[in-house]
């Protein structure tokens, strides 16, 4: 992560993207094509991606734009998020590379969409980011960790609490709730 980095807070939803190619936008997760194997994907399909199909029409082709799905509660529960997808990054199918944030929140600003919020851009050493760890979430009462991204060097990496850790490893697993 030498050099210029941004930091965001790491919001616990569910990783999923939205891909638009040639005028067609398709949802996908983690795992593949998004279905109804659960009501988040159901809901994700069925109800929001209808209800912003103005918005996903005005984006960019050959994008991608990966986000977290926060329908369901994982580990951490939000109660001031802006909307049940929040987007954390864009990739530029050709340019083959993950775009900078400027563009990203451009993006996302011409179309409405709201991005995961940015804790810190600059160069980053262990001591910055130790400072930089949010103890509150901006959409709830209790944050996950961060992300760093490095985009000259197309580097990413998570640093999460030993809480949230410990939270995903005692708690069942979030689908049963």
């Amino acid at each position: 992560f030498d050099g210029e980095c941004i930091v965001t807070e790491k919001i616990d939803g569910g990783n999923t993207s939205i891909s638009k190619i040639n005028d067609e936008i398709k949802l996908y997760r983690k795992l593949g094509n998004i279905d109804d194997s659960h009501p988040q994907y159901s809901f994700f399909k069925n109800q929001w991606f209808w209800n912003n199909q103005n918005k996903l029409n005005k984006l960019p082709n050959n994008l991608i734009l990966y986000g977290e799905l926060m329908r369901y509660v994982h580990t951490r529960f939000y109660d001031k998020l802006p909307d049940w997808w929040l987007v954390f990054a864009g990739y530029d199918l050709k340019q083959k590379q993950y775009i900078s944030w400027n563009e990203l929140t451009q993006i996302c600003h011409n179309t409405k969409l709201h991005t995961v919020p940015l804790l810190y851009e600059g160069k980053i050493t262990k001591k910055i980011l130790e400072k930089l760890m949010p103890i509150k979430s901006k959409f709830g009462p209790v944050a996950e960790g961060m992300t760093v991204y490095n985009h000259k060097t197309q580097t990413f990496g998570k640093y999460v609490k030993a809480e949230f850790v410990k939270a995903v490893e005692d708690s069942p697993f979030w689908r049963n709730k």
